[in-house]
């Protein structure tokens, strides 16, 4: 009775019968082998729950729940936190011109410039169609819209292959960086001011950088927005 609230599984009494020992070797084998799976479809399922299936970046649902830790974790110190809104240009051409299959292999492409060109503690998200977000903690302004360049230009520097015979397609982005003070801005703000410098971005021309009006920067390094 000890053993069993302990959490003990079966038990034999001796003298041991050689087939009964088989049978219940046998049951907790496929009791085992059933609690194993059970635990890895849980796990797959937390997975998908906020992974895009696409290209393997975190969703937005991640981002909603991560944003708060990172909060959390650097709110009281001033720290900074900074978020690039990113925008394949003219992505809707590409669909309508070469195909869906083509835009996917184009979007695939892109997660894995953008995870390349990132910081290991940085997170990078699909918003969704042809949208990313990387979240960058403890990050100013600055720091974010020389990072945002120099993913552009890994994104510009060559083309994507769009089918198994070699076809290559060149894309571009268009990217609005915002910085706030961690646990001071909620994430929905963030977003929307870096989405308006999206917005500005695409209007100036795109394939270019623009930040915030309003996110905190170094006075005496104030960039300017940066284009190909």
């Amino acid at each position: 009775a000890k053993a069993l609230d302990l959490g003990v599984n079966d038990y034999l009494v001796r003298p041991v019968n050689k087939n009964e020992l088989t049978a219940r070797a046998k049951t907790q084998i496929r009791r085992k082998q059933f609690e194993d799976n059970l635990r890895h479809q849980y796990e797959k399922s937390l997975t998908a729950a906020v992974t895009d299936s696409l290209t393997g970046l975190y969703n937005r649902r991640y981002l909603e729940t991560h944003y708060e830790e990172l909060s959390r974790d650097l709110h009281g110190g001033g720290k900074p936190i900074s978020i690039l809104i990113m925008d394949a240009d003219h992505f809707k051409l590409v669909n309508d011109d070469y195909g869906h299959a083509a835009g996917d292999q184009v979007l695939r492409g892109l997660a894995h410039r953008i995870m390349a060109g990132i910081r290991g503690f940085d997170t990078a998200i699909r918003l969704g169609g042809e949208e990313f977000v990387v979240l960058m903690p403890n990050v100013d302004g600055r720091s974010a819209f020389i990072a945002a360049n120099r993913l552009r230009e890994m994104i510009e520097a060559s083309p994507f292959q769009i089918s198994e015979d070699g076809q290559t397609l060149a894309v571009t982005m268009s990217i609005g960086v915002a910085t706030g003070v961690a646990g001071e801005v909620p994430l929905e703000g963030l977003l929307e001011r870096a989405d308006q410098a999206l917005y500005t971005a695409k209007n100036g021309g795109r394939n270019r950088v623009e930040t915030a009006n309003d996110s905190p920067v170094d006075e005496l390094h104030q960039p300017e927005a940066i284009r190909a």
